[in-house]
């Protein structure tokens, strides 16, 4: 993992250094120019992620059973997000209604499933008998998805109305996510009767006394460890003093590429995030 993150903050570094450091400006006379400080924007990022996962997917995996169940389809969770950020400025700060603005930050985007009361015949041995009685069962499917990623954003930021109290704009542009945790567990709880469990099967973990049935726990099968997103959304910047930049935002990052190589499953996240960026001139 370590070996994962300095290899992003190296890329994260080359694309920082690629940008204009300093700046000269010549005055009237080109025999004596005069050198002017231009400020880099270094910053921190941070908020919140509402998690959406989007799948068609089989509640309990074919290989344990051939009865038909129901599939999960839709999932959400709140996860967080947070790192550093730079902002490159075409032109002239004061003057510049555009930028690029990159960001690493460590992203979470969990998610839970669930289809309750789902009913079907079942057969029990009440007190041991060995006759069965034909008796309906109510279970609950859950599933719960962690999935947490190294995340480098590539933004365009476009200013499109300044006001004296501060500018609304634009983010849009691409993010690219690597997979450091990616794993599922999938169960089905037995809800009714209350004197009931289930009975071993092979393949099959029981935990709360026999009325829980594991099939998955673990890695995803078939996750793959790169996701590519589109994000898109709206920023108030504020100018506060000393060169700090306060930059509330909302953004909508939708998955391009899909989350298992078997599964129509995405990832995406409504974002409710702060960059907070600090005007420094390096020379």
């Amino acid at each position: 993992m370590k070996k994962h993150l300095l290899t992003l903050a190296l890329i994260a570094a080359l694309f920082i250094a690629g940008f204009e450091l300093k700046a000269q400006e010549e005055e009237s006379d080109p025999i004596h120019p005069k050198v002017v400080k231009k400020p880099v924007f270094p910053g921190i990022v941070f908020g919140y992620n509402q998690t959406m996962h989007s799948v068609d997917l089989s509640s309990i995996p074919e290989i344990f059973t051939k009865v038909p169940c129901p599939h999960f389809s839709n999932g959400n969770a709140s996860g967080y997000f947070a790192g550093i950020c730079y902002e490159h400025f075409f032109g002239d700060f004061a003057q510049s209604n555009s930028s690029i603005v990159g960001r690493l930050m460590y992203n979470t985007f969990p998610s839970n499933f669930e289809v309750a009361g789902v009913a079907y015949p079942s057969v029990f041995f009440p007190n041991g008998d060995t006759i069965p009685v034909s008796q309906t069962s109510n279970v609950d499917h859950k599933m719960t998805v962690t999935y947490a990623t190294v995340t480098l954003d590539l933004l365009y930021k476009l200013t499109f109305y300044k006001a004296s109290f501060g500018a609304f704009g634009l983010y849009v542009g691409p993010t690219f996510d690597y997979a450091l945790t990616k794993t599922w567990e999938q169960e089905m709880d037995l809800i009714s009767p209350a004197n009931a469990q289930f009975v071993p099967a092979a393949g099959v973990q029981l935990t709360n006394n026999g009325r829980t049935e594991v099939f998955a726990s673990g890695d995803i099968t078939g996750a793959a460890s790169l996701r590519v997103g589109m994000k898109i959304g709206l920023l108030y910047e504020i100018l506060l003093k000393n060169g700090i930049i306060l930059v509330p935002n909302v953004c909508y990052d939708y998955g391009i590429t899909k989350l298992t190589t078997t599964d129509n499953w995405r990832v995406n996240a409504l974002q409710f995030g702060i960059d907070i960026r600090y005007g420094v001139k390096l020379f």
